[in-house]
């Protein structure tokens, strides 16, 4: 999924010469923690409520007079900002946003400011990437990383006529991959004796746990 199909695009964004002040009041009456510095349209620098807090907090236990917030926001906003191209992958918003540590992610095409994005828009993306909002349920297969080994277990998937909704791989230790599918199939007995008589581990559903057992992994 892009980022163009999750993206918000009813941006409020502010100039750089508006002041402290004013953008507080505006950021309030947009009920919005995130505000885009624009000039034509062109995006200079980002502004967030943590930002207007600790100008607020910093001048009262400093007693600075009050024309501090007279002060245009040029001042204060973040620059050079990180933002994200609306063609790329949602994956990559995600890995922006964590890795930077931000709420929210300007989307620019070229220099034009087009959206944003929020960690709850991004994580709506991601869940319907992997389709966990239709039902179906997770299989847990532990395989060898080597090359063509997804392709054959998949091919057993489609011997048992299991629709595969969406695939997610992790790496695991010592070479291993943890392959997370999710599938439409009410018995799964089948499918998952075959993964284990091909040599692969099923770490989930486990078909030889009893209630009240405990699950070692």
């Amino acid at each position: 999924m892009l980022i163009k199909q999750i993206m918000q695009t009813n941006i409020h964004s502010i100039p750089p010469s508006m002041t402290i002040r004013e953008a507080s009041l505006f950021a309030i009456h947009q009920q919005s923690s995130f505000l885009p510095i624009t000039q034509e349209n062109r995006l200079i620098g980002v502004i967030t409520d943590d930002d207007l807090h600790q100008v607020y907090a910093s001048s009262f236990e400093a007693n600075t007079r009050s024309d501090t917030f007279d002060k245009p926001i040029s001042t204060i906003m973040t620059q050079p900002v990180i933002t994200a191209d609306p063609e790329e992958c949602i994956e990559d918003a995600a890995h922006r946003l964590s890795d930077n540590d931000i709420e929210c992610l300007p989307i620019v095409k070229g220099d034009e400011l087009v959206g944003f994005l929020t960690q709850k828009d991004t994580l709506q993306g991601l869940m319907e990437s992997f389709d966990v909002n239709h039902p179906s349920q997770p299989i847990h297969v532990i395989v060898e990383d080597k090359i063509g080994i997804m392709a054959k277990v998949s091919k057993i998937f489609g011997d048992h006529r299991v629709n595969i909704h969406s695939l997610l791989i992790k790496h695991e230790e010592n070479k291993r991959l943890r392959l997370i599918y999710r599938v439409q199939a009410m018995d799964l007995r089948g499918l998952i004796q075959e993964i284990e008589h091909a040599g692969h581990q099923v770490l989930w559903p486990r078909t030889d746990v009893k209630l009240g057992e405990t699950i070692d992994e």
